[in-house]
């Protein structure tokens, strides 16, 4: 049975929404959770309330950010609180919870004091650093009409990345025959990037010589100082089919 993607829990001074109940987050990485406050209470008719975290077991009050913890309520006004979750990069994985409660800025009793139901953080290992070639043979036709092959790039959201060519053998890892689009790149939230690369002459006047030979891909996380090698992908040869075309 799939869990419900928010629940409200109403008391006499409030009620509480919380939205999602569960969220998937890489320590280190940000997630953000909403929740709605309606006041309910029928005086003053301008009422100061505030939204506070209350921490779960493995959670620590310094994860969570809450944006303008304190406004201003209407008889029966509702505002929507954005709470920002940031776990510690060594905080271990699993499930923690947390939940938040709303009071009366003025007179914080238990009385006027609703807290919510309770989210589930699943805290996950970061992305896996991978680099793998669409193919592992490139074949040139006798013209040296250029083609192109990509890079299938994962990491961690949010690291820097950076693919460069090795030579293998032969004369394939000139520069000049091989054209990476943009090498450096920051990975957004799917960690996962395609780096093309474009094999062919480097001028129409077509290639010097045969480009027979073999490269491969390394993968760079280039986020701090010192830059780290973190994959390299199989070998990809290249071949050159001398046959004329009819």
């Amino acid at each position: 049975m799939t869990a419900p993607a928010s629940s409200s829990v109403s008391g006499e001074s409030w009620t509480v929404t919380a939205s999602p109940l569960s969220v998937g987050i890489v320590p280190g990485q940000s997630a953000t959770v909403s929740f709605t406050v309606t006041n309910n209470a029928a005086t003053p008719a301008h009422r100061p309330g505030t939204l506070a975290v209350l921490s779960g077991t493995g959670t620590d009050a310094s994860w969570f950010t809450i944006d303008r913890a304190t406004r201003t309520f209407d008889v029966g006004g509702t505002e929507t609180f954005a709470v920002t979750v940031r776990p510690p990069t060594a905080t271990a994985t699993g499930e923690r919870q947390f939940s938040c409660i709303a009071f009366d800025a003025d007179h914080p009793a238990v009385s006027t004091t609703t807290q919510s139901s309770p989210v589930t953080l699943a805290l996950a290992p970061p992305q896996a650093w991978t680099i793998t070639a669409t193919t592992q043979l490139v074949r040139l036709d006798a013209d040296f009409t250029s083609t192109q092959l990509a890079f299938q790039v994962t990491g961690p959201a949010g690291r820097t990345a950076e693919v460069r060519i090795r030579q293998n053998d032969g004369e394939i890892g000139e520069a000049a025959w091989l054209r990476l689009d943009r090498p450096r790149r920051t990975l957004g939230p799917s960690g996962s990037e395609l780096f093309q690369v474009t094999i062919g002459p480097p001028s129409p006047k077509g290639f010097p010589a045969l480009p027979v030979g073999s490269f491969l891909g390394d993968l760079f996380d280039v986020t701090g100082i010192p830059l780290e090698l973190r994959a390299s992908s199989d070998e990809i040869q290249v071949v050159v089919d001398t046959t004329p075309s009819s």
